[in-house]
């Protein structure tokens, strides 16, 4: 990447409006380097795959691999929504299953996403996690974008929109 010069963004206060200069090419090197997760409101990186359009999915999506969607609480509702359906086709309901579940549609190794999914959800990996959806949903946010760049009221928003009080929301 060349060197910078000069600022990305200039802030000027003038007559009560803010007035921003972008640098010409700062704005999609900004974007680029946020990765498609952000961008997309997709913190599950769900892929495009041919199933039907998932509730605020926004079609066609800006990214020939991810789906997209209009917010952050889409978002997250359509990776709750994925989550549910692999807890619900099992009776065996453990991070582990869960998880290597998950990653396999992800293309990751599955061993190494429920270590980490375990570590930053605070789920072990035998644990039933169908009481602990939110601590799930935390860590596989954590997993795929490196951190959870989410306030509550989002995450709470997407949760909620999956209508899943009946599992225990903690």
């Amino acid at each position: 990447m060349k060197k910078r010069t000069g600022s990305i963004l200039a802030g000027l206060l003038a007559g009560g409006a803010i007035l921003v200069a972008l640098r010409r090419g700062s704005l999609a090197e900004l974007l680029d380097s946020t990765g498609p997760g952000l961008r997309l409101n997709n913190p599950g990186l769900i892929e495009i795959d041919g199933s039907p359009e998932l509730v605020g999915e926004v079609v066609p999506s800006t990214h020939s691999r991810y789906r997209q969607f209009v917010n952050a609480s889409a978002g997250i509702h359509a990776l709750v929504r994925h989550l549910q359906a692999i807890i619900a086709q099992s009776s065996d309901t453990t991070l582990t299953r869960v998880i290597s579940a998950w990653a396999v549609r992800r293309r990751s190794d599955p061993a190494n996403y429920v270590e980490a999914v375990s570590k930053l959800s605070g789920i072990a990996p035998d644990q039933d996690v169908s009481s602990r959806l939110r601590a799930l949903v935390l860590g596989v946010i954590a997993q795929e974008l490196g951190s959870v760049p989410y306030r509550d009221i989002e995450i709470s928003q997407g949760i909620n929109m999956a209508r899943v009080p009946a599992w225990g929301i903690q």
